[in-house]
């Protein structure tokens, strides 16, 4: 069931195990995920208030840090906005429905040079992005199109913002591999084995014994990581072009973050310097699109 709310004009989608609330003028963000009347995400007013990142924000195209708010691509610098300038958009609701036991809403933002945004980023393009919910599945799905006639750069990620609801709830990753970051937590461009170290997530580890802001690769398969919780688990699944995984466990804060990316922090950058495996970084061609898809799914 999908319901128009009237609190922060966002919309609530139901059925028998979530209640979710979607905030279409806040770049889509699902600000309040409850699953079997558990809060998993929650409104977090004071972090919308001062700017920060909240709920499920959407990362597009410049996920996490950008090396002094600046990229370079193709000889040219422009700005970067720290998470890309998509999470805060006001996207256009263009479609809601139900379908058999699926509940979803679609939105798009389109960069044109009448948008405020293209100053911000100058590439024509729309994006589209589909929520919907299936039986214990949360399912985001995702399509990026160059309606320019340039190249143009870009990356893909969820944030979310998991509760800690006990002291026991546990993170796997499937990846075996870590980037290694400098000072200023950007990638120096060399990977470490994660195995056998402190970033060993194989067998799943407590949140609360982590202090991590890190960014994984070299995942493997569609489920990318396992989140456990006492009472039901979370498994993250996404297709192959999700190639890099954030853990952030802030041990002074009530959450957790396992953030599905298709591309590093400061990819551009690192693609400008020749790492352009590494970097993950998608590039379109005039015309071309791109899609993808994430599940979260509850048991």
């Amino acid at each position: 069931m999908i319901t128009k709310e009237k609190d922060l004009n966002s919309y609530r989608l139901e059925n028998e195990v979530f209640n979710i609330w979607i905030n279409a003028e806040d770049g889509m963000n699902l600000y309040r995920l409850c699953y079997k009347n558990m809060e998993v995400v929650s409104y977090q007013k004071e972090r919308q208030e001062a700017g920060k990142t909240y709920g499920i924000p959407i990362l597009f195209p410049t996920p996490n840090r950008t090396k002094n708010s600046i990229f370079t691509f193709e000889g040219k610098e422009y700005p970067a906005k720290m998470h890309g300038m998509a999470r805060n958009a006001p996207f256009l609701v263009t479609e809601t429905g139900e379908k058999e036991i699926k509940s979803y809403i679609t939105g798009c933002l389109k960069i044109t040079e009448k948008n405020p945004l293209f100053k911000e980023y100058p590439f024509l393009c729309t994006l589209n992005i589909r929520i919907s919910i299936t039986g214990q599945e949360l399912h985001y799905s995702y399509e990026v199109i160059n309606d320019g006639f340039s190249n143009m750069p870009f990356g893909f990620g969820l944030h979310p913002f998991f509760n800690r609801l006990s002291d026991s709830e546990t993170i796997s990753i499937q990846g075996g591999m870590v980037m290694e970051r400098d000072k200023q937590m950007l990638p120096t461009g060399r990977l470490v084995p994660a195995a056998n170290t402190p970033y060993d997530l194989t067998e799943g580890k407590q949140v609360n014994k982590l202090e991590l802001d890190d960014v994984y690769t070299g995942l493997l398969g569609e489920k990318k990581a396992v989140i456990e919780y006492p009472d039901f688990k979370v498994d993250i699944k996404t297709d192959s072009s999700f190639s890099h995984m954030v853990v952030y466990t802030p041990q002074t804060e009530k959450f957790f973050c396992v953030e599905p990316q298709t591309c590093s922090t400061d990819a551009i950058n690192l693609y400008d310097r020749g790492e352009k495996e590494l970097s993950g970084l998608t590039v379109l061609s005039p015309g071309e699109r791109k899609k993808g898809w994430v599940v979260f799914h509850f048991s």
